[in-house]
């Protein structure tokens, strides 16, 4: 959700308010963590985990750049019996493979913890002059980000005068809740893509458990799509976070966790492709294709399927639709830009059926691969190719596939008065076997 009517004068925000409510030590969490400097500290009504050291600065904050000539290694690297949630599933995960064109998406996650004691409620009731409950802050993030953080633990009011003071907040704890925002200060491009969420816990639970709560959250939710954070701009939030009565009720504190999962600038979509489709001369395949015009560098994608290890593929809204019944129906009710869909097919099984859909074509024609891409068709239902491929597999079932010509391939034609997003039926053209 965008902060358009409320965040126009966000860069009037003191950065430290006046009234000695909230701690001014803030860092950001990157992925290694160490539990035994996580333990027993107080800062004031709110904290901001640094792992590495409580009391250092944000200009102190380990540069893990191989590249950059300032190189600090972060020393818990070399620790070998470090077990965080974040080093695990960086080993596990080195990378995404985007698509059968070997392009990968160089991704980070930057973790923001604010740990905050039941007192800051109490606290506001002695503010007599209504001064902004507000904790702002800025965190340096990775591929040279800068990101704030507004954390409104009363609701973010409509009163703001650009001078960090506001009317009386009006209404009661049912109707207020907590507001948090988060916007894009500097970066090395106008524009960053990043996945974000936000969790609170009830108490001082274990800063690592949290993060893996947070990163949990991220991945398991279908509908978390990827966000465009325009540098300089009112950036994404969520107005309701969580009630104010029900952050009351945490006796012991509560903890609020950011998580940004940030997509490298300016280098997911710059690789040339080696899918003929993509290529500048029109040969056949790409000429019997049903979108042979479709290039890479036009950046027109808007739609993310997600396979079931959390890696992705883009593709095109237009495509699914005019390809696939079963997107067509989710993209009638879903109008997020961009679409994103969590399957529960491998990265291989949504290559192969992006290749169906962009292509026209089984790109490795033999009985196993025609067997895996008729299942997805149906499961998928994608009508275009599902009697050619129930073909293909009968066919198959009588002859030897070591007689097979590897070269041949099912090409699906269209002319020009029948191809649009709402015509399901295609002329096929299936070689002889």
């Amino acid at each position: 959700m965008d902060e358009s009517s409320d965040s126009s004068n966000h860069d009037d925000i003191p950065t430290n308010p006046p009234h000695p409510t909230f701690a001014d030590i803030v860092d950001a969490v990157h992925l290694q963590l160490n539990e035994s400097d996580l333990d027993e500290m107080d800062m004031g009504l709110f904290q901001l985990i640094n792992p590495f050291n409580p009391s250092q600065s944000q200009s102190e904050v380990y540069n893990t750049d191989e590249s950059d000539p300032d190189y600090n290694p972060d020393p818990l690297d070399s620790q070998p019996d470090l077990t965080s949630f974040a080093k695990r599933r960086r080993a596990e995960f080195p990378y995404e493979q985007y698509t059968s064109a070997r392009t990968d998406i160089e991704r980070d996650f930057m973790h923001i913890v604010i740990k905050s004691n039941p007192e800051i409620y109490e606290m506001n009731k002695q503010n007599t002059n209504r001064e902004a409950p507000v904790f702002c802050s800025t965190h340096q993030g990775p591929y040279g980000t800068k990101w704030a953080v507004h954390f409104y633990p009363l609701g973010h009011p409509s009163g703001y005068n650009g001078l960090g003071l506001f009317h009386p907040i009006q209404g009661d704890d049912e109707t207020k809740s907590a507001s948090l925002y988060v916007r894009l200060q500097e970066s090395p491009t106008d524009m960053v893509e990043a996945r974000i969420t936000a969790t609170v816990v009830n108490g001082p639970e274990k800063t690592e458990s949290i993060i893996a709560t947070s990163i949990e959250n991220l991945m398991l939710c279908p509908r978390n799509k990827i966000d465009e954070f325009q540098r300089g701009t009112s950036g994404h939030g969520w107005p309701k976070i969580s009630s104010v009565r029900d952050l009351k009720t945490y006796k012991s504190g509560f903890c609020l966790v950011v998580t940004l999962q940030i997509v490298k600038p300016d280098v997911t979509f710059n690789a040339a492709r080696q899918c003929r489709v993509f290529r500048s001369q029109h040969h056949i395949g790409a000429y019997h294709s049903p979108r042979p015009h479709l290039r890479e560098d036009e950046k027109y994608h808007d739609a993310v399927l997600q396979a079931s290890d959390y890696q992705w593929v883009r593709c095109h809204r237009f495509v699914l639709a005019a390809s696939s019944d079963f997107f067509r129906d989710l993209l009638k009710e879903d109008q997020g830009i961009p679409f994103v869909y969590k399957t529960d097919s491998t990265i291989e099984e949504l290559v192969f059926l992006l290749d169906a859909m962009y292509l026209g074509k089984i790109p490795e024609r033999n009985s196993e691969h025609s067997r895996r891409l008729w299942s997805l068709a149906a499961k998928y239902k994608l009508n275009l190719v599902t009697h050619t491929l129930f073909s293909d597999v009968f066919r198959f079932a009588h002859v030897q596939v070591e007689n097979i010509d590897p070269t041949q391939s099912i090409y699906m034609t269209s002319s020009d008065e029948s191809f649009s997003a709402d015509q399901n039926v295609r002329n096929f053209e299936v070689p002889v076997l």
